[in-house]
């Protein structure tokens, strides 16, 4: 019995963090060959878009020497998501 309820508990937990990611890579995006590479490419792609959601001051991703570009850049990843999250279309 303990053996089965472990294995539900792993089975759960594993697929759970399965589903963490919201990064969706497009099939015809090359990524490197090698599968360490590109899982860590992706991971940390999909950091960094999490890391945007939070406000600048909390984002630790961040080199001190690279702030500023940084945050106009997050400042302007944000601004799009707002602009498709409506249904207005500017012309």
């Amino acid at each position: 019995m303990k053996a089965i309820c472990t294995l539900i508990i792993l089975v759960t937990t594993f697929l759970a963090n399965r589903q963490t990611s919201k990064l969706i890579v497009n099939q015809n995006i090359n990524l490197p060959k090698d599968t360490t590479i590109a899982k860590y490419l992706l991971t940390s792609l999909d950091s960094f878009l999490v890391a945007a959601q939070k406000p600048n001051e909390q984002n630790n991703d961040i080199l001190p020497s690279q702030k500023i570009e940084t945050f106009m850049l997050l400042e302007e990843v944000n601004g799009i998501e707002k602009v498709e999250n409506t249904t207005t279309i500017f012309l």
